[in-house]
């Protein structure tokens, strides 16, 4: 890597005094394209090419959209899609070719209204109605597309049907629902992951009218179309932990050895406590995941599900900072090494004036995290911005001055940070190559000249904020 000439000349002494220093972990968020619709409660799905969807959910108001969004790679903005029917926390499930299931769903206010599916085809981007209805009004419910290629859907949110105590199973050849036997404990919520054997596991969620989490972990027999009880609990002999229903398709939790990772939570009476774990589709072995340290209970952060990141060995999650006393949300990126349970915290944080929770959360191609809506206060208020969250893990060059940097002629492999408690300039050609990630902070100022580009692939992030180097970097 070519160094830059800043560190022999301009600032040698900060060098030699503070050093060139490593972060284990940090990320930069930023600002994305607005959605064309404030939205929460909806389902969201990146594609290979990084195009995003969002699907559905509630607006202002607790009003049940019947629109779908479309943002594709270096867009500028979203196009609206048009459902056939509205969808506020629907079914949802994502076959093997791509094919998206959207069944049943909330009226406005999330009251449990609709029997209405339909299926989405990324490539023609065209949404087909199904040939015949669910057999139940449905919302608040889990959904995977089991081995054998049919769908599971479980469970479901009050009390306008009985739908909280049964399932349905989806042929997408027929393009129908088949009602299934009783579930074992009736649950709102809850998740649905498939075996290896073309059945399907249901866990978590919580009572369809609010309040207990539901322990018992079933498991679906297609050969019987019944559910019997697999485990008494997640964690035996422990109660009390649960998990709920993902807005992204279950199979984004895959891990590269075809494990599935899930976070989950209990409340001890005056916190919530967090554990991660692991569901084995070929024995349906369910194991806590172990991090170094613990992951912090909700005394400090409020976690929300991990984004796997399998080409990378790493999951991300995002935490809500229980102890900030500002305005508006403050929120951390966390990172876990899939390889041996190392857990960091990202030395940056965001605030924003909504909460991400109920908005959407899906891993980019390039390893970016791509979030969406969200609300202010409650149901009545979402948001239509969206978040570019950027991780990076990689040894990260520091260098940090009490003068003026002006940088010259430079060109920048790996990931600088570079600060100065005054002015930061650039001039000639500096440029930031792909996999490059550089960043920029300055107390007073900072000025780029017209020579200074970012590659395709490239990062950079600029900021003007107060700057010391005597703080520990």
């Amino acid at each position: 890597m070519k160094k830059a000439k800043l560190l022999v000349l301009a600032i040698a002494s900060v060098i030699t005094a503070h050093g060139a220093s490593t972060l284990a972990f940090d990320a930069d968020f930023i600002s994305g394209v607005p959605m064309n619709q404030a939205r929460m409660a909806h389902n969201q799905l990146a594609l290979d090419d990084g195009t995003v969807l969002v699907f559905g959910g509630h607006g202002t108001g607790f009003v049940s959209l019947v629109t779908a969004e479309a943002l594709y790679p270096g867009a500028h903005s979203f196009d609206t899609l048009s459902m056939l029917y509205s969808h506020d926390w629907p079914a949802f499930a994502v076959r093997g070719n791509g094919e998206v299931l959207l069944a049943g769903g909330s009226k406005d206010s999330g009251i449990p209204g609709y029997t209405w599916a339909e299926t989405f085809d990324p490539t023609t981007e065209l949404f087909s109605a199904t040939a015949r209805p669910l057999n139940r009004l449905r919302t608040g419910c889990g959904a995977a597309y089991l081995t054998g290629g049919k769908a599971l859907i479980a469970g479901g949110w009050y009390t306008q049907s009985d739908a909280y105590a049964y399932g349905e199973l989806y042929d997408p050849g027929t393009r129908t629902f088949t009602a299934t036997g009783a579930l074992n404990a009736s649950r709102a919520y809850p998740v649905v992951l498939p075996d290896n054997g073309g059945n399907g596991v249901v866990l978590g969620g919580y009572h369809y009218t609010a309040g207990t989490t539901i322990d018992k972990v079933e498991l679906y027999q297609t050969a019987t179309n019944a559910f019997s009880v697999l485990q008494e609990s997640l964690f035996p002999p422990e109660t009390g932990w649960g998990v709920n229903t993902l807005t992204r398709p279950i199979q984004d939790q895959a891990l590269s050895n075809g494990r599935y990772l899930l976070l989950a939570s209990r409340y001890n009476g005056s916190v919530y406590q967090y554990r991660l774990f692991t569901y084995d589709p070929e024995t349906r072995a369910i194991e806590p995941f172990e991090t170094t340290p613990a992951l912090p209970d909700s005394s400090e952060f409020a976690f929300l599900q991990p984004v796997v990141d399998r080409g990378r060995g790493k999951a991300r999650l995002l935490a809500f900072n229980m102890s900030f006393t500002g305005q508006g949300n403050e929120y951390y990126l966390f990172s876990l090494d899939l390889a041996n349970g190392g857990l960091e915290q990202s030395d940056s944080a965001h605030v924003l004036p909504y909460n991400l929770g109920w908005g959407g959360l899906t891993l980019l191609p390039n390893g970016n995290l791509f979030a969406t809506g969200g609300s202010v206060t409650n149901n009545f208020d979402p948001v239509s911005e969206t978040l570019v969250i950027v991780p990076y893990d990689q040894d990260v060059t520091q260098i940090c001055s009490s003068e003026a940097i002006n940088i010259q002629d430079e060109t920048y492999q790996g990931t600088w940070l570079i600060r100065t408690e005054t002015t930061l300039t650039t001039a000639g050609a500096v440029v930031v190559l792909p996999d490059a990630h550089v960043s920029f902070e300055a107390q007073e100022s900072i000025v780029l000249g017209s020579g200074f580009a970012v590659n395709a692939g490239g990062r950079f992030h600029a900021s003007v904020a107060p700057v010391s180097c005597e703080a520990a970097i």
